[in-house]
């Protein structure tokens, strides 16, 4: 629930701008989709704090606490941990990384010792950019960015109908999504997810796209007809 709170707020920008391209006639009904998916966030929200789960919005009082240097949860503090291991391990070795299967005991030597059997604990460096970066090296943080902005270059390069819009919407959703989402955990390199995001690219392409236009049957036919002897003769 946090991450999803984070994401809708980092995300709802580019959802704005790309708001105002909607072609007029839809500009009203998304707009209303919009404003009801907000208030219906709102709601949870509240809802969620009545009932005990103030973990789902706590993530903004946590980042404001990184921000001004004081003490943070212990979540937070790990994944602190390992950006800073991370970022030290990446610097020793930035051609080919130390592998996928490594980059957990690659950063061990720059993480605090009392840390070290809670760091053996992950498969993972809880950020997707870091972990492509610490496992193969600069190849897979080129790699990390050119997935992570897939599909909105295939969108770009569908045909400009009347749902062009509609896709370059969808696709900038979904990369803006897993783009926040992997600040604190991977996305893109986790099975699952990574099978998901190459299946909603492939929905978004493949079927939101205008139905084609076929010509009426009979005029069709008439447009293949033979011209008979006598129309030819008298012409």
């Amino acid at each position: 629930m946090r991450r999803i709170l984070l994401a809708a707020a980092c995300a709802a920008p580019v959802l704005l701008g790309l708001l105002a391209l909607a072609p007029a006639r839809k500009r009203t009904m998304t707009l209303i989709v919009a404003v009801s998916v907000a208030v219906a966030t709102v709601v949870l929200v509240v809802v969620a704090t009545k009932l005990g789960f103030n973990r789902a919005v706590d993530g903004f009082s946590v980042t404001q606490d990184v921000l001004a240097g004081d003490a943070v949860d212990q979540s937070t503090r790990e994944r602190l941990i390992m950006l800073w291991g991370g970022y030290q391990a990446f610097l020793h070795a930035p051609l080919f990384g130390y592998g996928w299967p490594d980059m957990v005991p690659a950063i061990l030597p720059y993480v605090p010792g009392s840390e070290i059997e809670r760091m053996l604990t992950f498969r993972q460096l809880h950020n997707g950019l870091l972990s492509f970066a610490v496992g193969a090296g600069i190849p897979g943080v080129i790699s990390f960015l050119i997935l992570s902005v897939a599909p909105v270059i295939a969108a770009l390069k569908t045909p400009r109908d009347e749902l062009f819009v509609s896709r370059l919407y969808l696709s900038v959703t979904l990369c803006a999504a897993y783009a926040v989402f992997q600040l604190t955990i991977i996305m893109i390199g986790f099975e699952f997810h990574t099978v998901q995001y190459a299946f909603m690219t492939v929905v978004i392409l493949g079927f939101v796209r205008a139905p084609a236009r076929v010509a009426p049957a009979d005029q069709s036919v008439r447009s293949k007809a033979p011209v008979s002897q006598e129309t030819a003769s008298t012409a």
